[in-house]
């Protein structure tokens, strides 16, 4: 990297503070003017996960209401006590978790900036072209600066996620117990706050076992310290779970995997979260007596009874099912028929005009990251990455948002090309 020597992030952090600064200055001036524009802090848009908060900080507990049912495990823990913690520290104004909500995505750029100097490229202007650009995505300062949702969270987590696996497939055979531990400890959590992350999680883990087999003793203890890190930080979500379900649901992440099934597979879902321009949703599609059965006992019970009209969809047409993940596939990566729903229907244009040129800059980054020989292997688990991810989320329902947490590295392909074209034309002027 640029200006040092090390590889380590805390050297790099503390020898470029002009790239904290600037980085700080982009993140968290863009953030406030978004606050304002929108009347964040008087007209906030709270999601689920900071009622949680509220409802801890009112010695209520982990609890979240929701179509009758008091759910003991709706929504991710990490996001949730995160916020509570804010709070504790700072007291339960709502502007403490958009400050808080900036510091992630403040955080996302400086893992990305510090990545992609490590191993991408040799000059920390282009790195910092490509780590702000990933974080101005204007979905993302939307949601860190006008909704209260756990987003910021889930996505500097996942991207936390994919470098940490990309260090590890490079250096895993120099690589401390100490290091390895602390990225199995990491991943952990990263998975219990986006369980979607599982399934790139194994398919990392078999590919590093395939690539590398002549040091297969090595990997397997490499894989097996990762595992069993990523347990122990997950077991205390197990522990509080055999505490509050008096040892009947121990081991589970959340308790709503079905409800989330069928919104998104039900036979009248588009495969997104409204089912038409009347907003029309998976509870309008109940019965009276399918809505009272499902709220007659607890969580698990409710969850029981959506598996139950799960499979009952799915048997009355498979085929249609099938189809539908492929929609899911495809909405994850561009517009559903009610994308815009809530929003003006000049936003949806100015998106799809946005996202266009997007996925122009990411396809020619793609062919320019090849053309110059860069590292195949960041190639690979990047793409890896992405499709993991939104084969996961297909299997439920899909929204704009879920998509997020996988743009940053897209970013990183569509704006490399970018950085380094500004980087050799500065140069040539100083020249």
């Amino acid at each position: 990297m640029a200006n040092t020597d090390s590889k380590n992030f805390i050297f790099f952090v503390k020898s470029n503070p002009l790239v904290l600064l600037l980085l700080f200055v982009i993140v968290f001036g863009t953030g406030i003017l978004t606050s304002y524009s929108f009347s964040a802090v008087s007209i906030p848009r709270i999601f689920e996960q900071e009622i949680m908060a509220q409802n801890l900080l009112n010695n209520k507990g982990f609890v979240y209401h929701y179509n009758g049912i008091e759910y003991f495990s709706f929504a991710a823990a990490p996001s949730v006590y995160l916020f509570y913690f804010v709070h504790k520290l700072f007291g339960v104004s709502i502007v403490p978790i958009i400050f808080f909500q900036y510091t992630c995505s403040f955080l996302l750029g400086l893992i990305l900036i510090f990545y992609i100097g490590k191993y991408l490229t040799d000059s920390t202007f282009v790195a910092v072209i490509v780590g702000i650009a990933a974080v101005m995505n204007p979905v993302l300062v939307y949601y860190h600066s006008v909704n209260i949702h756990s987003l910021p969270v889930q996505t500097v987590m996942a991207i936390y996620f994919l470098c940490f696996v990309y260090d590890l497939f490079k250096n895993y055979e120099d690589m401390s117990w100490k290091k390895i531990s602390l990225y199995g400890f990491f991943m952990g959590f990263a998975a219990l706050e986006r369980p979607t992350l599982l399934l790139f999680f194994c398919m990392s883990a078999v590919c590093l076992l395939f690539v590398n087999r002549c040091r297969l003793k090595r990997v397997i203890q490499v894989v097996v310290i990762i595992l069993t890190c990523a347990f122990l930080s997950v077991s205390i979500w197990f522990i509080r779970n055999h505490v509050v379900f008096e040892g009947k649901h121990t081991f589970h992440l959340q308790s709503n995997a079905w409800l989330f099934f069928y919104r998104g597979n039900n036979m009248s879902s588009l495969g997104t979260e409204y089912h038409n321009f009347n907003r029309e949703t998976y509870w309008d599609t109940l019965t009276e007596e399918e809505k009272k059965s499902i709220s007659a006992e607890d969580e698990f019970f409710a969850n029981e009874q959506y598996k139950r009209l799960s499979l009952r969809d799915i048997k009355k047409d498979p085929v249609r099912i099938l189809r539908l993940y492929f929609n899911k596939m495809f909405y994850f990566f561009w517009f559903s028929p009610t994308s815009g729903i809530e929003y003006p229907a000049g936003f949806l244009i100015i998106a799809k005009i946005y996202y266009s040129i997007f996925y122009f800059l990411f396809i020619y980054g793609i062919y320019y990251y090849i053309k110059n020989k860069k590292d195949n292997l960041f190639l690979f688990l990047s793409f890896g990455f992405i499709i993991c991810l939104a084969m996961a989320q297909s299997f439920f329902y899909v929204q704009l948002r879920h998509r997020i947490p996988v743009e940053p590295v897209m970013y990183v392909f569509a704006f490399l090309p970018v950085g380094e074209r500004l980087a050799g034309f500065f140069n040539s002027r100083k020249s």
